[in-house]
């Protein structure tokens, strides 16, 4: 079904940059001549909305310690290690 989805489809993602090196190699073969890293299978990274995961107790421990923009401007690991 993979290789009859492939062969239909104008554009082919996989879910993570992991996934995308591993269906190239898998679904090579669909793409004679082309070398490996090149095959068309691109990928796109999934992203998670935070503010629909977390639940508000977690939601107001990270605005009080990291802000009430923390969603919008995620920090970045230094600026987190000086907090603590």
């Amino acid at each position: 079904m993979a290789v009859l989805a492939i062969n239909l489809s104008a554009k082919i993602n996989a879910v993570s940059a992991l996934h995308g090196e591993v269906s190239r190699k898998l679904f090579w073969s669909g793409w004679p001549g082309v070398p490996e890293d090149e095959v068309p299978i691109t990928h796109i990274t999934n992203g998670v909305h935070a503010r629909s995961w977390i639940s508000e107790e977690i939601c107001d421990l990270y605005e009080r310690y990291l802000g009430p923009k923390w969603i919008e401007e995620m920090p970045d690991q230094k600026s987190l290690e000086s907090r603590w």
